[in-house]
């Protein structure tokens, strides 16, 4: 039976299941049936009305008896009240269904209905007394204040709303009605899709971070309920959304805050104090008793009593670690015997066999001083006197004290590089210790690729669960150290997520802060500016430490620089805490104010401190060398040949993935040259950082700094003309017509381009032929040419990836990898050999990289060729690279670098790389991709063939996505 005119039907109750749907599914794309549906339940709201505006009604007389009654029926239909025809299609499914089909027709389809003047002038939903939901929505139909009633299940409570409210939402044009009404009924969905047609207001950005919240999104949430709070500071919904994503992303101290600025609303002062007093009485708890298990700890092995046993098992590894300086100091079995109770208490809490461990001890023979230094040395905390350790070690040694040097080593991690003081914690038969000297050893290891081995052998026993937690706990945060100075912000931000999560475990406060900040470094590199700044905030206020408070006050500062609030962020910096020399990292935000014309303190202030700096890692020596020239770049002189040299190539080796202070230095060489006019200065630096030669005529030379930017266009006659352009980060700067006209003569056109414009599409002319030149050319190998082609790989099922079918049949002189062959390895292993290298393969985010990665078959080893994994690959034939995939051109989102696929392939050795900034499409990508990969094998240079194809799809679509394919040689 067809669903077309069966409105009454369905409101009647007398469709079945199948036919409901089937109607629902037919109501969506059925002008008359929606009109029906509206006119429907319409006349129902007007029979309600009426009845209930009825007098009472008085009985009559019975009807007259008549001499031929009507016929008997066999089978009466059904009476059917109104209010029970009612409640068959008002649950909240169905009631949704209408509501969804009526917004197709009311918002989309004919928006003049909301003129009919039978619409409700201010249509309301029936909310339940007590809300489900804990965000805030800012929409007025359900902005008043309701006490929150949580389901004991986890999943926020539905409310069912009447469709007929819904309907008249979606008449009057009430966008953000409608989409908080499907949000409220539980029906995300609809309510993701509705939002993203309603107008952007701070309202409805706060109520789509009230969605992201229920969709388990807290950092998106943060994101939106930062975008309204910076629109209108005030915003209660929006500040009560952000303390929400605040305290999901385990930040408790800040968003107890939040809470405490949104008491400021009085209906929802009491439900806020009360959420701001759990939270920070949670995390308070876990600082005091940090702080009571560590003095105590500290009296203990001074000779003092025990750690109380349930203070212990709530901090377990801190009391394990003074229960074995406390047994080391033992002079005597009483006092061992003392201790028992205590390493019953933490006995399979922290490591296994305390107890027995503790029969076997044997008081301490080391002589009275070596022991009372040793005392000395825990209750600091730390040895800071390097030569005392030194003669003291030595006397140790003497005295046969070896418990003790292994107790200053996991104290300090002095001695931990030498392997005799590791063998002597793994001699103390305990795993715990053996496994704990074993990180601390890890750490201490110069160079960062045997770091990473030693310390991936002991992250997998984490994993095998055969180290105990709170080595593990170390372990991860020595990954998120090793990382984050590698400037991989993905795996230290998975190192710190570890890290966090095993603090939380063993009670290690201290580590809780300091991994805390790590993860603020990790989304700041990536881009993450909010969730960056609540990194900073929860430091901040956790932190025991005056000095990792200072820096993380400065990062957060250096974030408001970022969104151009100066004045704001010099108030940060002069408030910040005083303790000790400021680091290099607050020295570089200084340097940045100075840049905006905003000190914060006297230039020669922070010159004098940024040379008295003395890092031990050359890349820091000539960053902070960089940012002292910097400062000086306005007012003296030798400043500009002090970024000069930094921008010749040195003895530094750069690093895939890391900042290059050469680029930085060319990029301030070219700013300042361009605030002066001076064009040719500010070529000549960044054809020397790029570095390849400058190009005599039709070139575009591009570089910037935060906020500022210089483009310099050299015409076909050599004219050099530039401009000063301002921008805001992560946006590329717009390149200005006139420069891009005074190229449109050329042939073809190279574009030296460092940060932020590197990898952009500048917004030249399609047809014009244009490459980035990030590099001299290489030689081609000799030898005839050999086209790869990387085809219809198989990933992992879990991707949910869709087969590619856009590539034809393969050239005969090709070598095709397809299929199960290929894997990461294979497809490394193919590239060598090639000239032309094609990928037709998917292209993804992964966890490893903050840049777009390739889709190959899955496999033991990987299935995912990420930029940092292709960077380390071997292409000695300078091949022409293709990447006929999603987004391939697109760069992880840090400000200092371009890092990408893209650069990746040339730094292992590719000529030249083609690559799309958008999405593609399946078939045609595979098309025009082939047809490249065919005329730059027959000798074509690549940039032509791009030009000309690309010409050729815009004539016929001006918004293909070819207009959005780039160039890298």
């Amino acid at each position: 039976m067809t669903s077309h005119g069966r409105i009454d039907d369905y409101l009647d109750g007398a469709l079945a299941d199948a036919e409901a749907d089937a109607f629902l599914n037919h109501l969506a794309d059925c002008a008359a049936c929606q009109d029906e549906l509206h006119a429907g339940v319409q006349l129902r709201d007007r029979e309600d009305q009426l009845r209930a505006a009825a007098p009472p009604t008085t009985v009559a007389a019975p009807p007259p008896i008549v001499a031929d009654p009507p016929p008997i029926v066999a089978d009466p239909p059904p009476v059917v009240s109104l209010a029970a025809r009612r409640a068959r299609w008002r649950g909240p499914a169905i009631a949704i269904a209408i509501a969804a089909a009526a917004a197709g027709a009311f918002i989309v389809a004919r928006p003049t209905r909301s003129a009919r003047p039978s619409t409700p002038a201010t249509p309301t939903i029936a909310l339940a007394p007590t809300r489900g939901l804990e965000a805030r929505l800012a929409w007025s139909g359900a902005a008043a204040y309701r006490r929150y009633d949580a389901m004991r299940a986890g999943a926020p409570a539905v409310e069912t709303i009447d469709p007929r409210a819904i309907a008249a939402l979606a008449e009057r044009g009430d966008c953000a009605g409608q989409a908080a009404a499907y949000l409220l009924a539980g029906e995300l969905t609809r309510a993701e899709g509705q939002y993203a047609r309603c107008p952007a207001s701070p309202d409805l950005t706060a109520d789509r971070a009230a969605l992201a919240l229920v969709r388990g999104a807290p950092a998106e949430a943060l994101v939106l309920a930062d975008a309204a709070l910076t629109e209108r500071s005030d915003h209660g919904p929006a500040r009560w959304n952000r303390a929400l994503a605040l305290r999901d992303l385990g930040l408790g101290l800040t968003a107890a805050a939040e809470f405490d600025r949104s008491a400021a609303d009085p209906a929802w002062a009491e439900e806020a104090r009360a959420r701001a007093g759990q939270l920070r009485a949670d995390l308070e708890a876990q600082r005091d008793g940090y702080a009571q298990v560590t003095a105590a700890g500290r009296a203990m092995v001074a000779g003092g009593p025990p750690i109380p046993a349930p203070l212990a098992r709530a901090f377990p590894a801190r009391a394990r670690l003074r229960l074995d300086d406390a047994i080391r100091v033992a002079g005597s079995r009483a006092r061992l015997d003392e201790l028992r109770p205590l390493a019953e208490a933490l006995d399979g809490l922290a490591g296994d066999g305390l107890v027995a461990r503790l029969a076997q001890a044997t008081p301490s023979a080391a002589p009275a001083p070596i022991v009372a230094q040793y005392v000395a040395w825990i209750e600091a905390g730390t040895i800071a006197d390097r030569a005392a350790w030194q003669r003291w070690r030595a006397d140790a040694r003497r005295a046969g004290a070896e418990e003790l040097i292994v107790g200053a080593m996991l104290l300090s991690g002095l001695g931990a590089d030498e392997p005799a003081v590791v063998a002597l914690a793994a001699r103390a038969g305990d795993p715990w210790i053996a496994g704990l000297a074993e990180v601390i050893a890890a750490g201490a290891v110069a160079d960062p690729g045997a770091a990473d081995a030693q310390l991936a052998a002991l992250e997998a026993r984490c994993a095998r669960g055969a180290l105990a937690d709170y080595p593990c706990l170390r372990a991860a945060y020595q990954r998120a150290q090793l990382e984050f100075a590698r400037y991989r912000a993905p795996a230290t931000t998975a190192a710190t997520a570890t890290a966090l999560r095993l603090a939380a475990t063993t009670g290690e406060w201290a580590v809780r802060w300091r991994a805390l900040y790590l993860a603020g470094n990790a989304a700041r590199i990536r881009g993450d500016l909010a969730l960056a700044t609540a990194f900073y905030d929860e430091t901040v206020a956790a932190s025991d430490d005056c000095q990792t408070t200072r820096v993380a006050a400065t990062i957060a500062a250096e974030l408001v620089v970022a969104d151009d609030r100066l004045d704001d962020a010099v108030a940060r910096v002069r408030a910040r805490p005083r303790c000790g020399p400021p680091t290099l990292i607050e020295l570089a935000l200084e340097v940045e104010l100075i840049r905006a014309d905003h000190p914060a303190r006297p230039v020669a202030e922070v010159v004098a401190d940024l040379d008295a700096l003395t890092p031990s890692d050359p890349r820091d020596a000539a960053y902070a060398a960089y940012q002292s020239a910097r400062a000086r770049l306005a007012t003296d002189p030798s400043a500009r040949a002090a970024l000069e040299a930094l921008v010749a190539p040195g003895p530094i080796a750069r690093e895939p993935g890391r900042p290059d202070t050469g680029q930085l230095a060319a990029s301030a060489l070219a700013v300042d040259a361009g605030r002066a006019g001076a064009w040719d200065r500010a070529i000549a630096a960044i054809s020397a950082a790029v570095p390849a030669p400058a190009p005599p005529r039709c070139g575009l030379v591009l570089a910037g700094e935060r906020g500022q930017a210089v483009a310099v266009a050299i015409d076909g006659a050599g004219v050099a003309a530039g401009a000063m352009i301002a921008h805001r980060r992560a946006k590329p700067p717009t390149l200005p017509p006139a420069l891009a006209a005074a190229l449109t003569g050329c042939a073809a056109v190279e574009v030296l381009a460092l940060p932020p414009w590197l990898g952009a599409d500048v917004g030249l002319d399609p047809a014009l032929p244009w490459r980035f030149v990030t590099r001299p050319p290489r030689p081609i190998a000799p030898g005839p040419a050999h086209r790869v082609i990387v085809v219809d790989p198989r990933p992992p099922a879990g991707l949910g990836l869709a087969p590619l079918a856009g590539f034809g049949a393969a050239p005969a002189d090709a070598e095709v990898v397809r299929g199960d062959a290929a894997t990461v390895d294979r497809v490394a292993a193919a590239a060598r050999a090639a000239t032309v290298l094609e990928f037709h393969v998917h292209a993804t985010r992964v966890a490893s990289s903050d840049a777009p990665a390739l889709v190959l078959t899955d496999h033991p080893d990987g299935w995912a060729a990420t930029a940092e994994e292709i960077a380390r690959w071997s292409l000695p034939r300078a091949p022409v690279v293709l990447l006929a995939d999603c987004d391939t051109g697109v760069a992880a989102g840090y400000d200092e670098l371009y890092w990408g696929l893209p650069r990746a392939f040339l730094d292992a050795g590719a000529g030249t790389v083609v690559a799309a900034l958008v999405p593609v499409p399946d078939a045609e990508a595979g098309e025009v991709f082939a047809a490249l990969g065919a005329a730059i094998a027959a000798g074509e240079p690549a940039t032509t063939a791009v030009a000309r194809i690309r010409a050729e799809k815009i004539r016929r679509d001006p918004a293909s996505w070819l207009r959005h394919v780039v160039v890298f040689e």
